[in-house]
């Protein structure tokens, strides 16, 4: 291990002085680990030390070890720091015996441990370890030492007294090669372990732990460190700013000493020629000479032998008396030595180059190749020696030596005499070494610093230097302005940041923050300091090189230990903990005595309770739900009871298990009465009594302590409550003067969700129980919902002075936190009691007496209004069942609103039946008046609303309308009790107002003669007008009846303004006049396909987050103007582009999450435009047919909507509520083949539906094909309107107007590729007459879906390895779903309800009996009609209902279809042939007397 030289020599005492030179170079040639000071037994190690040290291995133990440093020196230290004794806490350096055997202690604060970095020079070993004993004892924060190489110690505190050097990178050389390390090399400033402790979070003591994350070898080899206490600044500027600019370090702080780097000469040198003392007298070629015959080459000790000695340093065999060197060197650690002292004295000899043959070596001449020697720092040292010796013009060759080679040479110098030059540094013990002597080193005197020249110094890389990669001397010179003297240098501290933020980390409390960083930022000591330090170590003589320095140290600090706290020591540091008693406190008896009285009050309300259960108070308040409530708030006054204890790790959990419980106990039995309560109010029964069965309660607590008990325990297992200490900086000191930082007891989860869940659910229970309490308010109160608003009232006044002890929780202490805690709950329990059972257990008798229970009324005045949805159940064939639900909630919750503003009661709604009555609960005179407002105002919202939800509903929404009836008499109402109980009405008047809605008219208001009268006593005669024919009722015989006339002008018929953005402007922009209903259509139709393409953009923009796309993010996307793929620019048909299988992309979880935030993302408004007009120009493409039209494609695309959104897992698949969402994505991804994975496969469906029929001629294609020859010829005369379809929309589509739609859809050419293979197979499927492309069809099926297949893939499955073949199977089965999910929309109406199938069944016979008609058709419909519709269901719908069925993706709605079909095939067997009997006696009066007069004639065929 590398040592330094120190020594004291205050005379010419040459004996001494080789002594202690020969004790040095036996240290140097010696890696010694131990003590220096040989031992035998432990009275002799504490005579020549200090007490505490030991004999160990032989050596004398480190005395600081035990207990540390300022016990030795405690009469300094207690003079000076308030008569404290320190003890050292434990490192991690220390063994873990150490604590045990009272070495040290454990830290009282979990402070981060520090690690100083020191270098390989006395000072950086002297300012870290005052650090270490200043924070280690006095501040009680962990320190170790950082060497940076590995089994490496220079800990203050070691106990074998071990001081290991970090060694220099340089390795001896003769020439200008430096050495080959790099400038991270730990015998300079060790910057790697700051970046290493950065990475590490500031935690060196993690870094056998986590290295292995961070460069292992390199970081390990480095080490870690928080500080390096010394750094020389302008060597390091450069370096400083970068660390700083990374956030790697802290802005650096001075250490209060000022360095200085000199040229420098021996005493003896200068006398010989002063000339030399000044850079003037090195300068110029003419001075070349002389440099070279005075300083000469260092000679080691083997060269000596080999190349000087005449007899090969073998004086015991030779006749020469060689005084040089003794003997030749033993090995070759001696052979490298410039210096031996008693063996070999050194020897300097002139440049290889320099001639000695010719001349004496006093008269060298100035030849080049001949100079003299500067003696340089090793290469990790910063200095900018070429750019001084070159731009000054000092003819000396720097050749870079290591630390000790360069002490060696110097001891060689002052042995021999010989002159030397080179550069050194103070404060550096060896300036002391020689003072006096002819060998005092002399600074030789350069130009002087200046701004200008010190910003054209050079800072040579240290690892250009150390590589060796800056032989250019030109580069290695810089500016010539830069060769000056070097001003002095400040010596700064360098914190990483990590040493402040894990020491001061804001999650932390403030009272546990360390020191360590406020301390060694404010630390500062001088240049007096130092030497003082300096010169107690020289005049000791023990064990310099391992306790001698730490002896001189630990005296220093001990003496000046009150000057350091005074005046570096951090505010309120050092700090002490007491712990807070709160057992016997005012707060504590309090908190206790209330929990008490809690207790006893609930027992006391149970008991009282239960001796008046027979009081008819108690029967109305039902004793279940009573008890329910007295034994939760017994368990929570039991949880308020035990926060008034110390909290243990046992105790802590069991607070939150009684009141969770208790509260769940006493609130859900509570919700629940007052939602029935609630619900009663809402249907008109607010005068009736609510109970809850006894099942009802019992299921309510069980639910509510069952969910709460699975929260409190998961919470027990998982992150169970346990003990824990709140530390609180106070302002008082104690005896010492040290800061007290209270610790208070108090439990804290590892995870403060579960708290935090738990309190929040109970107050959004609490609010949402006190707002229904708010909607079940009534007049009269007979259910006592006000009793139940105030108890939800006083858990919220409570629940919100918890959340302010919650949150002033920082200003509290937290054992005083429980209490007031305790304190709340016993409140609560109190307040609830008395609010509660008071009223009910003190009330009189005789008021308990008059609260009867009212019986069922007759109500005299009463009208009854009974509303009925046309066309419904039609509608709702079509439809998906959400959609149903979704369509009556909308309408019923409007008339539920008109209910309330006309005080109309509601009564029940059955199916799409709405019935509601005026005059009850309360008598109205005016009750025919409000029922008629009451219908005007439904049939005018009923108009409104449907136009409105046409849009989100589809084709046919606007059509539904509304027939109502209204009679007025005598009914008998009441609550009818029993499960589902309600308030119903009885009568003939009910039974009379069905018949009058069932025998009305859609969009009128059908009255009986009794409401009409009660009308004309109101004096609204003029609101009626008798109907003209007779209503004929069953048992009655005919009826005279009413329509109501007033108001019905008002009604709003026409549509609220167009909801989709560009409606109107392409409606504007467009010149074709078409109808109303193809405006809506166009509409919906752009709104379905809108909702895909979203879905389309939020999996393309994946993974990032779903944001609002902006109109130009369209214009960046990759340009698609060349991907117009047209009939021209495509010389195939598309019938042969018809593919067997058609990839689909593979599953992709992350576009799976995101798909479902579809509906963040925004289109932009050009896209919404040009979409819109797309579909608009798809309507104009269609022809007026009865059958093949934009209405019948609509109907296509509604139905392929519904098929889509009834892709879904079968029942093996289902998964728990809890299952992640992108697992559910995969597996249903898996289950469909892909289809639900991608949503372009949907849009292409959609728009296949939307095209597959434009132009259609309304004739087959057979017929087609004779017409029209030219696309006959250009189609073969197969699949011609289906191919002209596609290519018609397809042109369409490729038109520059939609480029930014095609780019919104297809982001790139292999997608629009994808999309159009998409479309032309669904089109083509369509084509239900071509034989090839029906065999292919099932071909594919059969291989898709046979059982031989099917065992082939799930082997394939079983065996978990991905294949293209398998790959290829699982899309041919999406492809041919693709095909008949297009295949069953086109032909939907066959598979859905009966009035459906007939209305398209009779718009197709129109068509085909009009091309018979035409000349057009050879064959008359009527006479292969009836026979022919069997065929069809028998041959193609109910086997493809069995397809659908079979394929496996429609999950349990699968049969849906062929249950339809079935049904119908089954009704028109039997009335089959008199519907064609009435189609054709339709289609021949629309002939004789128009289409008006036929429809209004048979609305049973031709329904809206």
């Amino acid at each position: 291990m590398t040592m330094r030289l120190l020594s004291v020599v205050n005379n010419n005492n040459n004996m001494l002085l080789h002594l202690l030179m020969l004790l040095v170079v036996l240290l140097l040639q010696v890696d010694k680990t131990e003590g220096a000071v040989p031992c035998e037994s432990d009275p002799y190690c504490e005579l020549v030390l200090r007490t505490g040290s030991s004999c160990l291995d032989g050596f004398c133990s480190n005395p600081f070890h035990s207990g540390g440093c300022l016990q030795h020196f405690q009469h300094l230290a207690k003079d000076r720091a308030n008569d404290q004794a320190y003890v050292r806490v434990c490192g991690s350096e220390d063994p873990p015996e150490a604590f045990l055997k009272g070495h040290c202690e454990k830290p009282t604060f979990s402070y981060p441990e520090v690690r100083l970095s020191v270098a390989n020079w006395e000072s950086s070993f002297m300012a870290a370890w005052i650090l270490q004993i200043l924070l280690s004892e006095v501040l009680q924060v962990p320190v170790s030492i950082e060497v940076g190489q590995a089994n490496l110690n220079a800990d203050f505190y070691n106990q074998q007294n071990k001081w290991d050097w970090p060694t220099s990178s340089t390795t001896t050389s003769t020439s200008t090669t430096s050495s080959t390390n790099s400038s991270d090399s730990v015998g300079a400033n060790n910057f790697q372990a700051l970046k290493t402790a950065h990475q590490l979070g500031g935690v060196c003591t993690n870094m056998d732990t986590t290295i292995d994350t961070i460069e292992s070898a390199n970081n390990r080899n480095r080490g870690c460190a928080n500080v390096i206490p010394e750094v020389w600044k302008n060597d390091e500027v450069p370096l400083l700013r970068k660390l700083q600019d990374q956030g790697i370090i802290l802005r650096p702080t001075s250490l209060g000493v000022s360095g200085q780097e000199d040229i420098v000469i021996p005493d003896r040198t200068a006398q010989y020629d002063p000339s030399l003392t000044s850079f003037h007298g090195l300068q110029g070629k003419h001075n070349q000479g002389k440099l070279a015959n005075i300083f000469q080459f260092p000679t080691t000790w083997r060269d000596y032998c080999m190349q000087v000695s005449p007899n090969n340093c073998d004086n015991n065999n030779s006749t020469h008396d060689n005084t040089v060197a003794a003997r030749p060197p033993l090995n070759p650690q001696e052979g490298d030595l410039y210096f031996a002292p008693g063996l070999y004295t050194g020897y300097f000899r002139p440049h290889p180059n320099c001639d000695t043959t010719t001349t004496s070596s006093s008269t060298f001449t100035n030849d080049s190749s001949c100079t003299g020697v500067f003696l340089d720092y090793p290469c990790d040292w910063s200095y900018n020696t070429v750019q001084k010796l070159v731009w000054l013009d000092i003819p000396l060759q720097p050749i870079q030596y290591s630390y000790s080679e360069l002490l060696q040479i110097n001891l060689a110098a002052n042995a021999t005499k010989a002159h030397t030059i080179g550069v050194w540094f103070k404060p550096d013990p060896l300036n002391e070494l020689w003072v006096g002597t002819d060998s005092q080193l002399t600074p030789v005197n350069l130009p002087p610093a200046t701004s200008t020249c010190l910003q054209h110094k050079i800072n040579n890389d240290i690892t250009a230097r150390c590589l060796d990669k800056m032989d250019n001397i030109a580069e290695q010179a810089g500016d010539p302005r830069g060769a000056c003297q070097d001003p002095p240098n400040p010596l700064l501290k360098v914190m990483a940041v990590s040493l402040r933020d894990a020491g001061e980390n804001p999650d932390m409390d403030e009272a546990l923050w360390s020191p360590a960083h406020l301390f060694i930022e404010r630390f500062e000591i001088d240049n007096i300091q130092y030497s003082q330090i300096f010169e107690n170590w020289l005049q000791r003589g023990t064990d310099k090189w391992n306790f001698d320095l730490r002896d001189a140290t630990c005296e220093f600090v001990a003496e000046n230990l009150g000057w350091i706290q005074q005046s570096y020591m951090p505010k309120t540091f050092p700090r002490v903990i007491e712990n807070v008693n709160i057992q016997g406190t005012v707060d504590q008896i309090a908190a206790m005595v209330m929990s008490i009285f809690a207790l006893l009050l609930v027992t006391s309300a149970a008991i009282a309770a239960n001796r008046r259960r027979t009081t008819k108070i108690m029967y109305h308040t039902q004793l279940g739900i009573l008890y329910a409530v007295l034994g939760g708030l017994f368990l929570v006054a039991v949880g308020a009871f035990l926060l008034t204890f110390p909290p243990t790790d046992a105790l802590c959990p069991t607070p939150y298990w009684f009141s969770n419980l208790g509260y769940a106990m006493e609130l859900t039995p509570v919700i629940v009465k007052v939602d029935a309560i609630s619900h009663a109010v809402r249907r008109g029964n607010a005068m009736h009594r609510v109970r809850l069965s006894t099942r009802t309660i019992r299921l309510a607590v069980l639910v509510g302590m069952g969910f709460l008990g699975a929260v409190t325990l998961s919470w027990t297992l998982v992150h169970p409550s346990k003990q824990s200490t709140a530390f609180e900086l106070t302002s008082n000191q104690n005896e010492h003067g040290a800061t007290i930082v209270s610790a208070a007891a108090f439990c804290e989860s590892a995870n403060p969700f579960w708290a935090m869940a738990t309190f929040l659910f109970f107050s959004v229970f609490c609010l949402y129980g006190l707002f229904l309490a708010f909607l079940a308010r009534t007049r009269e109160d007979r259910n006592g919902a006000r009793n139940y608003a105030t108890l939800l009232a006083s858990h919220v006044v409570i629940v919100g002075f918890r959340a302010a002890i919650f949150l002033l929780s920082e200003s509290i202490n937290e054992a005083y936190v429980r209490l007031y805690t305790s304190i709340m709950l016993s409140l609560d329990c109190i307040a609830a009691v008395s609010i509660f059972t008071g009223p009910k257990l003190f009330e009189k008798r005789e008021e308990q007496e008059d609260s009867e229970e009212p019986l069922p009324d007759l109500f005299l005045e009463t009208t009854v209004v009974k509303c009925d949805i046309v066309g419904f159940s039609k509608w709702a064939s079509m439809r998906e069942p959400t959609h149903v639900f979704q369509l009556l909630e909308a309408i019923f919750a409007e008339f539920d609103q008109i209910c309330e503003r006309r005080r109309i009661l509601k009564i029940e709604t059955v199916g799409d039946s709405y019935t509601a009555v005026a005059g009850i609960p309360n008598s109205q005179k005016d009750h025919a008046v409000r029922a008629s407002r009451f219908a005007l105002d439904c049939m005018a919202r009923m108009h409104r609303l449907v136009s409105e939800l046409e849009i989100t509903f589809g084709p046919d929404t606007s059509e539904l309308n509304l027939r109502i009836g209204m009679n007025s008499g005598a009914v008998t109402g009441g609550f009818m009790r029993g499960k589902g109980a309600r308030f119903q009405l009885f009568g003939d008047v009910v039974n009379r107002t069905g018949k009058m809605e069932s025998m009305g008219e859609a969009g009128k208001i059908h009255l009986s003669e009794a409401c009409a009268e009660a009308l004309r006593k109101e004096g609204k005669g003029s609101w009626v007008e008798k109907r003209e024919d007779s209503v004929f009722a069953k048992g009655v015989g005919a009826l005279s009846t009413y329509w109501l006339v007033y108001g019905m002008n008002r009604v709003e018929t026409e549509e609220q303004s167009e909801t989709f953005d560009a409606d109107h402007h392409i409606w504007a922009k467009r010149k074709s006049s078409a109808s109303e209903q193809r405006k809506r259509l166009v509409r919906w139709n752009a709104q379905v396909l809108l909702a895909v393409l979203r879905e389309i953009v939020a999996c393309r923009v994946a993974p990032g987050p779903i944001g609002r796309i902006s109109n130009s993010s369209v214009n960046n996307r990759p340009s698609t103007d060349a991907m117009d793929y047209s009939i021209s620019s495509n010389p195939q048909m598309p019938l042969e582009e018809v593919k067997e299988i058609i990839m689909l992309p593979q599953f992709d979880r992350r576009i799976a999450i995101h798909r479902g935030d579809a509906e963040a993302v925004e289109i932009p408004q050009v896209v919404k435009e040009q979409l819109m007009e797309l579909v608009a120009g798809i309507a104009d493409l269609y022809q007026d047919n009865p059958f093949h039209n934009f209405q019948h494609a609509s109907h296509v695309v509604m139905a392929a909507t519904k098929y889509l959104s009834r892709i879904n897992a079968a029942a093996d698949l289902e998964t728990s509520p809890t299952t992640r969402q992108s697992f559910k994505a995969e597996k249903l991804h898996d289950h469909t083949y892909g289809i639900t994975s991608d949503p372009m496969t949907h849009f292409a469906i959609l728009f296949s539906a939307l095209i597959h029929d434009v132009d259609h001629p309304g004739v087959p294609n057979g017929r087609m094909a004779e017409e029209n020859k030219v696309l006959g010829s250009k189609y073969r005369n197969r699949s011609v309107a289906e191919q002209n379809s596609f290519d018609l929309a397809w042109k369409l589509f490729s038109k520059s107007r939609f480029n930014d739609l095609r780019k919104m859809i297809c982001s790139d050419h292999k997608e629009l590729e994808r999309f159009r293979s998409l479309i032309i197979n669904s089109v083509m499927a369509t084509d239900l007459g071509d034989k090839e492309l029906k065999a292919l069809r099932n071909n594919r099926w059969q291989k898709a879906f046979s059982a031989k297949s099917d065992e082939t893939e799930s082997d394939t499955t079983s065996s978990e390895t991905y294949s293209e073949s398998n790959h290829a199977a699982i899309n041919r089965k999406a492809t041919i779903v693709i095909e008949h999910v297009i295949q069953a929309a086109d032909v939907s109406h066959t598979m859905q309800h009966w009035h459906v199938y007939r209305q398209w069944n009779f718009n197709l016979f129109r068509e085909m009996h009009r091309a018979y008609k035409d000349g057009r058709s050879d064959t008359n419909p009527v006479d292969f009609w009836y026979e022919g519709e069997i065929g069809f269901f028998d041959f193609y719908i109910i086997p493809l209902s069995e397809k659908l069925r079979d394929c496996g993706v429609f999950g349990v709605s699968s049969d849906e279809n062929l249950s339809y079909a079935t049904a119908n095939r089954a009704e028109w067997v039997a009335k089959g042939k008199d519907v064609v009997a009435e189609m054709v006696k339709q289609i021949e009066e629309e002939e004789a007397f128009g289409d008006e007069s036929a429809e209004e004639q048979h609305p049973d065929i031709v329904e809206p």
